[in-house]
């Protein structure tokens, strides 16, 4: 879920949040970590704009090669906004892979199952053997994105996020717990 993908790229890219705060504020750097650990996410959008709201996700935005495409264009953006372009592309990349890493271990239940990680190289789809978190309902391939709003706020999916908070919430808590005591020493 946006949950889980959002805690999971602090976890991941929170020792980037100073840096980033300095280039864009902190509310920026929040926002930005979101989108970035979110961004894999936005292939819904291309198939809804075709007709079948989940017809390209975990496809190719779910690959290693959109990760490096990913921070690629971070960096050019901030270099061009004359932000710390490189703490900015580190922080986008590893929030981006931490989704990967994150679907990679969910359950899912359509097919194809798992995702395509090694896109363009090959265009098999690729899932752990055992999962640590439950797969995210939201509607049948063909479903349009009204009709999938009942199937994304059911009790299954708020289950989901309750699983995801009990294991990353507290990861979470550490990362922040430990940042702002190594700031606090020094």
């Amino acid at each position: 879920s946006p949950v889980g993908h959002s805690l999971g790229g602090y976890i991941i890219a929170g020792r980037y949040q100073p840096a980033a705060v300095s280039s864009i504020g902190f509310i920026g750097a929040i926002i930005f970590l979101i989108f970035s650990a979110n961004a894999p996410d936005l292939d819904f959008l291309a198939g809804a704009a075709m007709g079948d709201f989940n017809g390209y996700h975990h496809r190719a935005s779910h690959s290693v090669a959109a990760v490096f495409l990913f921070a690629g264009l971070i960096y050019l953006v901030a270099v061009l906004l004359k932000l710390r372009a490189a703490n900015l592309a580190a922080m986008g990349a590893l929030a981006y892979a931490s989704h990967l890493a994150l679907d990679f271990i969910s359950d899912d239940k359509s097919a194809p199952f798992g995702m395509q990680l090694l896109w363009p190289i090959n265009d098999h789809f690729y899932i752990a053997p055992q999962f640590i978190f439950m797969n995210i309902e939201h509607g049948a391939m063909s479903d349009g994105m009204i009709s999938s709003l009942p199937s994304i706020f059911s009790m299954h999916n708020l289950t989901a996020i309750g699983l995801e908070l009990t294991i990353l919430g507290p990861l979470a808590l550490i990362v922040y717990w430990r940042r702002t005591h190594k700031q606090k020493s020094k």
